[in-house]
């Protein structure tokens, strides 16, 4: 967790001394020497300005069915698919495009529920229930009594230290599937990312307008934004300001900013963090690189690690439709001024 906050996933490295893990978007080949040849067979497109296509009718058009498709095609199965429901917008769809393409056969859903709790979405999960044909729904409430052997349970399967408490809310889901007899499970995992769902990506797209010069366009926005989502102007300025600086300045700051948590980790493991590798090898604007961090390095690498090792805990198979690299192509093409609405 320390190592992700202050400079990015660890690439290659693990927390076993002599194991490595394959990278992302690569094949590991062993040659008749038995020396492995790792080769990468797919990489985030790198679009220039001038080429991006416009967020209008006929790409939404596009986006959709796309989705559809890549909703079919995880619905490929000689046993049972499920689903997991929050009641937020990415795992509705989900729900609701898995309903259309199955003619309403009956469908295994899993959620967690927080009764009397800020985190309690059980009325927008009902809301997406009553308009499924054949529910079947699971709902899960982890107790606060054994969560302790839970974390180190949860630990145990992760293989690493992390410091999202929803990892242990998905950990009894994955549970839950397995005794439901539903060994495969579709989210909603990536959607926030790839529709620029995230605060975060508000303030990096600030930040984007501010280091090119629209600084009109930024404080209309940083207006904007500070009203629509109840958050001080001065916090968001702050926020802004530090994303409009070069990306290697940028992670020099969060470092010096977690440096008193930083320093509990081991420099061996420091230096193998890949802020810096990753920095020289990506040439693109400014918010299409962070949004490639985003995907390469921070939030996309983090939810499919916990989300696949939880799974595996109990042989389950996670599915994300919309981490499908055609839909990822596709957003990566867009122009996102009107993505965000401002």
């Amino acid at each position: 967790f320390l190592t992700q906050g202050t400079y990015g996933h660890l690439g290659a490295a693990s927390f076993f001394s002599g194991v490595e893990q394959l990278p992302a978007g690569s094949s590991l080949v062993l040659g008749p020497d038995a020396n492995p040849v790792i080769t990468p067979y797919w990489r985030l497109p790198a679009v220039p300005r001038r080429d991006k296509v416009p967020y209008d009718d006929a790409f939404r058009a596009r986006f959709r069915d796309l989705l559809i498709d890549a909703v079919a095609l995880r619905l490929r199965s000689d046993v049972p698919v499920g689903a997991t429901l929050s009641g937020g917008l990415d795992s509705s769809t989900i729900a609701l495009v898995v309903d259309q393409l199955t003619g309403g056969a009956p469908l295994h859903l899993f959620t967690s529920l927080f009764p009397g709790t800020a985190y309690d979405e059980t009325p927008f999960f009902e809301a997406v229930v009553q308009r499924l044909h054949r529910p079947i729904v699971h709902r899960v409430a982890p107790s606060e009594d054994d969560w302790q052997d839970e974390l180190l349970r949860v630990l145990d399967h992760q293989e690493e230290p992390f410091g999202d408490t929803s990892i242990l809310a998905h950990f009894h889901l994955m549970r839950a599937a397995r005794a439901a007899g539903v060994p495969v499970i579709l989210s909603g995992q990536g959607g926030d990312e790839l529709l620029l769902g995230y605060p975060s990506l508000v303030n990096a797209y600030l930040g984007h307008l501010v280091a090119r010069g629209s600084v009109r366009a930024a404080a209309s926005a940083w207006k904007t934004w500070s009203r629509r989502s109840g958050r001080s102007r001065a916090m968001l300025l702050q926020a802004a300001l530090l994303h409009s600086l070069p990306m290697g300045v940028r992670d020099r700051v969060r470092a010096r900013r977690l440096a008193h948590l930083a320093d509990i980790v081991s420099p061996s493991l420091r230096r193998q963090a890949s802020w810096r590798r990753f920095e020289r090898a990506e040439r693109r604007e400014a918010f299409d690189s962070y949004l490639a961090q985003v995907f390469t390095r921070f939030s996309i690498p983090h939810l499919v690690h916990y989300d696949d090792r939880n799974g595996m805990a109990f042989a389950v198979e996670g599915r994300m439709p919309f981490l499908d690299h055609r839909l990822v192509e596709m957003m990566f093409s867009v122009d996102y001024e009107a993505l965000f609405h401002l």
